[in-house]
Formats: C-alpha cells, structure tokens, sequence
C-alpha cells in the first residue's frame, strides 16, 4: 500500500468515548480508515501501537463524510477575496445569461428595438418566454395599428411617430390629418389629434370591416372638430414654452382629464387607444424613459363629465394598456381628488391589475366638483410648487377650450 498516511491519536481513551475531543483528529487519508476497536497499548513492546488498518472505500467515505460534518463553518471560513469573486462571477453569469436572452429576443423580433427588448424582459424578470410572448403581441398591434409606417413619421421631430400613414391603401380616402392640424396649434394639440384621428379610423374601420365605402364617405362629410377626440391627455409644459414639466425625479408629467370624455363621438376604447396612440407619437422607440401620469377626475366647466361609474373602467383601460404595450414606461399614476364612492369601485377593479403596477397607483382622496381644490400637501411629495400650479393652470384652460368648440 503506497503512499504516507495520517492516522488518529488516542490518548488512553476511545474518540467516542468523549465527544468534546472529537475535534482532535488531525486528518482522514482518503484511502485508509481506522478501526477504533483494534486500536490497543501493548506494554510488552514499550508502548507501541499495534494497528491493524484496512483498504475499504465505503468506510473511509463514511468517516470522512462525518469529520465534514462535525467541523464548524467558522474553522474554515471563506476568504473576503474568494467571497468577492464568487460574487463577481455570479454578477458576470446573469449579465451574461441577460445579453443571451436579450440577442435571442432580437433575432426571434428584428422588428423590435434595442431598448424595448429589454424593458419587456425587465419588465417579465427574465422570463424569455413571457417576454418573447408579450414583444411579439406588441409588434403585431403596432402593424395592425400602421403604426410604423414612413411616409408620415419622416416629416416628424426625432423621437415622434405617427399613429397612421396616408400611404396605407386601407386608409387613402380617410381624413386629411394635416388639413385638420392647424399651424397655430402647438406641437402638443397636433399630436393628439393626429392620436384620436387614428383610433377613431382604427375603431370604425374594426367595426364595420365589411362596409368601409360606405364609412369612408360618411366620414369625408364630417368637419374637423367631429373628427377629433376633446384633448384629454397632455404631455405638460411650461407656459408658452417647449420646455417639459418633470415631477421630483425628473420625470415628464402626463396630465389625463377624463370629465372630458364625451361617449357620444366614441366609446372609453377609443379613448384609450388614442392615448396609446398619443404616448407612442411622445415617447421614442430607442429609449427606456419613464413618466409620471396624472389622473385628475374633476369635473370642468361645459364638459361631458361623465359619473364615475363610467371614469373607472376607462382609467382600467388605459392602466392596461400602458402595462402591455408600454412595459417599464410608468414610474407612478396618481388618481387624484377621488370621492368616497369612486375609491371603493377603484380597489374592486384595482385587484385585477398586474401587482407591479399596483405598486405604482398612488390615489388621493377628495372631493371631485369642478371648483373642488388639491390637497397640496399630498402633491409636494411629487411635484415643485410652480408644476402643481401648471398642472391646475392647464385643467382651467380646457374650459376655455371646450366653449370654443
């Protein structure tokens, strides 16, 4: 039998005999286990042990795997440099296991950009297949929606896409977006009618797919302001500035008034997709921006103010929409002044939202009257004074706006 083996001491007693002194073994050869029962003194031979030793693999594993057990953690501790690395290479293996992920999501979904690859595998925690599910679902409505089409979205400022295209045949005898969009509207009122144009022609279009002619001409009859959706969602600025408005954190501030949803030009879906539409055209495909949307339930003056009951399901519409079609774009949704009634039939439908999103939905309590005032307290943990009073500022002018109408 080759090689130097270490054996166990005995110190007039057997290992067993004291379990406090089991510690004393020095080591365990990998090949060679003891017998304690053959381990003897024999006095004759001054004190030499006689040792009888055996080749069995299974006993040796066996006391090996007890000696494992019966050493502290602390008596081998794991070096701080050792520790650092395996952290390290954990941390390398996820990003690595991440840009895999991410490039099989590019090559399965050319269509899909660089940034949306990844706020749709955040946005599902790595699920590859949830997200591959979601990003391919998100590019078919963007095809069905002509949301990518060129001939329009080429005339625009960088970051801006147009819900719609003249080009498409689906579409050539429809509206005259441009006609429509005065020169003396701000950029802010030329996206958004562009938006409710296209969800009204994608509504009506959807409806009544087997009588489109027909439509087509009934539609041309129609003047701009029966074309166009009241201006419920406003990317704020500053007064007649170019400049954005951002919350605390440096977010940009979507303002929705839904009292100003009138359910004779078109249903809550309508609105919702006009909004999608509206986001798309504010928010480029190439970054992973987030912002804050703000939700203010008032009534306003010579608006449609629809009762409550009607507002909710619409704002579910429209938390719905930002979750599947714009995953990792919303830092926080504050539903604000909401009366009693209201917040009891929000937490009903609230249950049904994704609990990421949940986590996200701030809603104050207050009356909703159109001369009802904001809790300014409860709005200096988001906005600078100067944005909460802008933010009143633009409600107030939609007043203005509707008397025009």
């Amino acid at each position: 039998m080759g090689g130097c083996c270490c054996l166990c001491w005995r110190r007039g007693y057997s290992i067993n005999d004291d379990p406090h002194k089991q510690d004393e073994i020095i080591s365990i050869p990998p090949v060679l286990s003891v017998i304690e029962e053959d381990v003897i003194t024999d006095e004759s031979s001054q004190g030499k042990l006689n040792i009888r030793l055996q080749t069995d693999t299974e006993s040796s594993d066996s006391l090996h795997n007890e000696q494992q057990r019966q050493i502290s953690p602390k008596s081998s501790p794991v070096p701080s440099k050792e520790k650092s690395d395996l952290r390290n290479n954990q941390t390398n293996g996820d990003i690595t296991e991440t840009q895999k992920k991410l490039k099989n999501l590019e090559a399965a979904v050319p269509a899909s950009t660089e940034a949306e690859r990844k706020r749709f595998l955040v946005a599902r925690k790595g699920d590859y297949d949830g997200a591959l599910n979601q990003l391919q679902t998100y590019i078919a409505w963007r095809k069905e929606c002509h949301l990518d089409d060129e001939a329009e979205t080429s005339s625009l400022p960088s970051g801006l896409h147009s819900p719609q295209s003249h080009s498409s045949s689906e579409y050539d005898d429809d509206f005259d977006f441009l006609s429509c969009a005065s020169s003396e509207k701000t950029q802010d009122q030329k996206d958004w009618e562009h938006a409710s144009f296209a969800a009204i022609n994608l509504s009506k279009t959807q409806q009544n797919h087997f009588h489109k002619r027909k439509h087509r001409r009934e539609r041309k009859k129609m003047n701009c302001s029966e074309q166009s959706l009241p201006q419920i969602a406003h990317m704020v600025t500053g007064v007649g500035s170019t400049t954005f408005m951002t919350d605390i954190d440096g977010r940009r501030i979507v303002q929705l008034l839904p009292a100003r949803i009138d359910l004779n030009i078109a249903d809550d879906k309508t609105y919702a997709l006009a909004i999608a539409f509206y986001l798309d055209r504010k928010l480029s495909r190439q970054s992973c921006e987030k912002i804050v949307v703000c939700i203010d339930v008032r009534a306003g003056l010579n608006w449609p103010n629809p009762p409550a009951g009607k507002v909710i399901p619409f704002i579910k519409y429209i938390v719905s929409i930002l979750q599947t079609n714009f995953p990792e774009r919303l830092s926080r949704c504050i539903l604000y002044p909401l009366p009693s009634a209201a917040t009891l039939l929000w937490k009903m439908i609230k249950m049904f939202l994704d609990p990421v999103t949940r986590t996200k939905m701030v809603v104050i309590a207050g009356g909703s009257g159109i001369h009802d005032t904001l809790p300014q307290k409860r709005f200096d943990n988001f906005f600078n004074k100067h944005v909460h009073e802008r933010l009143e500022a633009v409600r107030v002018e939609c007043f203005t706006d509707e008397i025009n109408l």
